[in-house]
């Protein structure tokens, strides 16, 4: 797994709040306004979407269904300026965005990482933890990597081969998991 942070956040949520819908998953910058609203506000007085720096804006993916819970405002032909999604002008979501998933594959995408994590901790556990980092075009695992002074894997090591990953839209990746059953890496 590339990012596992957000699933992995989420999965741990679900285990302490399991009756509870994790919906969606996102990066909040700490430079983004908070949107202080009460259930059922429309929005908060002090604070407003249009507050928002589109740099600073939130990150990340959610399940579509969710879309009018996580901006309301946003009508037919019209972009959210917080959550990256946009609607076409006959109000569905616009399907070249990648940031909604249909709640199936969100759900997929959850049981994947939990499958993964699983078995991480489980080699770990057997005392299995190869280097095993991974290349996607030009971009490479070692080069975002915080612990390279105490890597078992020189950065030229030819012994140890990179994982070639394609890069996946959306849409590929949700095929990957619908054949996959879910809870197995795509």
């Amino acid at each position: 797994g590339i990012d596992l942070q957000l699933p992995v956040y989420a999965l741990a949520r679900r285990g302490r709040f399991p009756e509870e819908r994790i919906g969606g998953l996102f990066y909040w910058p700490l430079g983004s306004p908070l949107l202080a609203a009460a259930a059922g506000e429309e929005e908060a007085e002090a604070t407003t979407a249009s507050d928002f720096d589109p740099k600073n804006r939130p990150s990340g993916i959610f399940a579509e269904d969710i879309a009018e819970g996580l901006d309301g405002a946003v009508g037919p032909g019209e972009a959210s300026p917080v959550f990256g999604f946009s609607r076409t002008k006959s109000g569905k979501l616009n399907a070249t965005r990648q940031s909604h998933w249909p709640p199936d594959a969100f759900e997929a995408l959850l049981a994947t990482a939990g499958g993964l994590l699983q078995r991480t901790a489980e080699a770990i556990a057997a005392g299995r933890n190869e280097i095993r980092p991974f290349r996607m075009g030009a971009v490479k695992a070692c080069d975002h990597c915080d612990f390279r002074t105490v890597c078992r894997r020189p950065v030229r090591d030819a012994a140890t081969p990179f994982r070639l990953l394609d890069k996946q839209n959306r849409k590929n990746f949700c095929a990957a998991l619908d054949a996959s059953g879910g809870g197995d890496q795509p």
